[in-house]
């Protein structure tokens, strides 16, 4: 078809022992309409996850502040923003991460891996949103150290949660048959 052209569309419908319908529509071929500009940009930053295997890690400031505070227990990740870039950082020794990613091992490291990045996304998922909610809500009369601990206890929490929703959708990919040989094995 040559844009410009035009020309016409009848359709008839014919019924035993019934009259017959019909309907005719014209048309004209015209020039594909130009693809709107769009900002899509995202406005999430881009960010980067790291693993931290303990208080004994030099990167434990980064999950941390306080150097004598060395109980993995009440930190499963922190985050901080460096030059447009959200860095997201996790204690490999948080208890509910560390107890999981174990059991993972014994039976499969595909499904460890699994899990790993499960944990991961869930982290990041969180502390993308923890970002965007701490650059945009200022709470009056909250003094900084209240806050810092209102958010190491909220990415404790978070911690715990990721840690149970990854584990729960990497034995959901398990069949029944594909359980039994990994509790077998």
């Amino acid at each position: 078809m040559v844009v410009g052209s035009t020309g016409s569309v009848r359709v008839e419908l014919y019924r035993k022992g019934l009259p017959a319908l019909s309907n005719e529509k014209e048309y004209g071929i015209v020039e594909p309409p130009e693809p709107k500009e769009q900002d899509r940009r995202s406005n999430l930053p881009d960010f980067e996850v790291i693993a931290v295997s303990g208080p004994e890690d030099a990167d434990w400031e980064y999950i941390c502040d306080d150097p004598s505070d060395t109980d993995p227990s009440r930190h499963a990740s922190n985050f901080m923003m460096n030059d447009g870039k959200l860095y997201i950082y996790y204690s490999e020794a948080f208890p509910r991460f560390a107890t999981e990613v174990r059991r993972f091992e014994q039976h499969n490291d595909a499904l460890a891996a699994s899990f790993r990045a499960r944990y991961e996304m869930w982290l990041a998922v969180h502390s993308l949103l923890m970002y965007q909610e701490t650059e945009s809500v200022d709470v009056p009369g909250l003094t900084e150290e209240v806050s810092e601990e209102v958010g190491r206890q909220e990415r404790t929490r978070l911690g715990v949660i990721a840690a149970m929703i990854a584990s729960q959708e990497v034995k959901s990919g398990l069949s029944d048959t594909d359980e039994e040989d990994t509790v077998a094995a």
